[in-house]
């Protein structure tokens, strides 16, 4: 095997005594090697993956095996890598396709991402279903009723992907190199899998309910600050003008008592960045359910914790969030509670 960057040397400790290595002799082809240690088959595995996705074989709230789980990983860093060549390619490249709106943009290449992650999905799990931001017109009502749809559409499909292609599109546009590939795979609408992979720090970030998070590999916690004066906080604008307002409320209110605020532009990099312990915090009062499920499980898996800003419990139709390292969660949470910047107004107001 020839030398190889960060993320392509990477061995990923999976759970069940399962390794995977990830090589490239070249970067636009990325090979994954299944190593078992006393494991069953692929095929095995796979007519496990089936004989649970079967309707009324599992009992609600009950998380698939660690093999089920690590097979479904190793899909997703397959589907990640393979994005993210592309995405390295293109970078800043002369690729807007259309404009949802002046400040929402869309490029060729979102597309041709998110097809690569939909034909590594379709392949290897036929019967699993997929959400993903291409296929779904802009705004939050579109978003929601998606989510609604893939859901509870008839409840055909036990698992369904959550992908964001390219996360941080702005970024990716004007050549700033903070975008990244997001994935998250819920079984019975929780989230049990998460892969983001940030192609040009070459940094993969994966995690499976129960299992701990990791980067490159090696094992990741959030950050140990106890105070707020301590923390780092990261926040994003949506584009809607409606989210405009609690942003600037939240961000105003926070910063007397907190280190420092960044604004970074991809919400899958930032939920990574506090789950890897970069940062202390991250909020957002309206983000889709692709901006954030891989990055939600990471910090969870991490040792942090995620609701909606108002305290509630995180799921899919979570909008407004906050992330944290969780010993300063709810100091910051409330700050954000009494500067009303817990959802989007309900008209302009700035």
């Amino acid at each position: 095997m020839k030398s190889a960057t960060a993320f392509t040397a990477a061995l990923l400790s999976l759970p069940g005594g399962t390794a995977f290595v990830v090589s490239s002799s070249r970067s636009d082809h990325i090979a994954i090697q299944r190593y078992p240690t006393k494991q069953p088959t692929r095929h095995a595995l796979l007519s496990r993956v089936a004989s649970q996705r079967a309707p009324g074989t599992a009992a609600e709230g009950v998380v698939p095996d660690s093999q089920t789980l690590s097979e479904i990983l190793a899909a997703a860093v397959h589907a990640a890598s393979e994005a993210g060549a592309l995405m390295k390619a293109k970078v800043g490249a002369d690729v807007l396709k259309t404009k949802f709106n002046p400040k929402d943009l869309l490029t060729e290449v979102d597309g041709q991402c998110q097809r690569v992650i939909e034909k590594v999905v379709s392949k290897q799990f036929p019967d699993h279903a997929l959400l993903g931001e291409e296929n779904v017109e802009p705004g939050a009502k579109a978003s929601t009723l998606a989510l609604s749809d893939a859901l509870d559409g008839g409840g055909a499909a036990e698992w369904l992907w959550v992908v964001d292609p390219i996360d941080g599109t702005t970024n990716f546009v004007h050549g700033i190199p903070l975008s990244a590939v997001s994935i998250g795979v819920a079984y019975r609408g929780k989230v049990v899998v998460g892969c983001i992979y940030d192609p040009f720090r070459d940094e993969l970030f994966t995690a499976t309910s129960g299992n701990g998070a990791f980067l490159n590999g090696m094992k990741m916690k959030v950050g140990d600050q106890e105070t707020i004066g301590e923390a780092t906080v990261a926040c994003g604008a949506p584009p809607g003008v409606l989210a405009l307002g609690p942003c600037v409320r939240g961000i105003a209110a926070l910063a007397p008592h907190v280190r420092t605020t960044r604004m970074l532009g991809s919400a899958a990099i930032m939920l990574a960045w506090v789950a890897c312990g970069r940062l202390t915090c991250y909020w957002e009062p309206d983000l889709n359910s692709w901006d954030i499920a891989a990055g939600a499980l990471l910090i969870q898996e991490a040792g942090g914790e995620m609701t909606d800003i108002l305290g509630g419990p995180y799921s899919l139709s979570t909008r407004a969030i906050i992330g944290s390292n969780k010993l300063v969660h709810e100091e910051i949470r409330h700050i954000l509670v009494e500067a009303k910047a817990t959802r989007p107004d309900s008209t302009p107001q700035l």
